[in-house]
């Protein structure tokens, strides 16, 4: 009966801890770490969260550097687009504005 006390001791204590470093990793790539690389030789339950974490954290990592792609590519547009500009452009708002290469009317 002791001995049946101890494993299930044992084997809740090492889940407790396998969840807390799951629990890390979650905030760190939550932080936008994207290197996280967790490991786990088991075959378990807890084995096969880490390896779908690790697989999580490399399609974030990707989605993240695709937008960040995407994001400099339309900046760099619209920064062209601007650059080359000959007449002036005609806001239409709450305030009307007309801009022009040069200056602002």
């Amino acid at each position: 009966m002791e001995l049946g006390n101890i494993c299930n001791t044992f084997l809740v204590r090492w889940g407790l801890y396998c969840i807390k470093w799951v629990k890390q990793a979650t905030q760190r790539l939550a932080s936008g770490d994207y290197s996280i690389q967790l490991q786990s030789s088991s075959e378990d339950e807890l084995g096969i969260l880490t390896a779908e974490f690790g697989d999580m954290a490399e399609k974030l990592k990707g989605f993240h550097d695709l937008n960040i792609s995407k994001t400099l590519a339309e900046q760099q547009k619209s920064g062209a687009i601007l650059a080359n500009i000959q007449q002036g452009i005609f806001f239409v708002g709450r305030t009307s504005a007309y801009w022009t290469p040069t200056r602002r009317h």
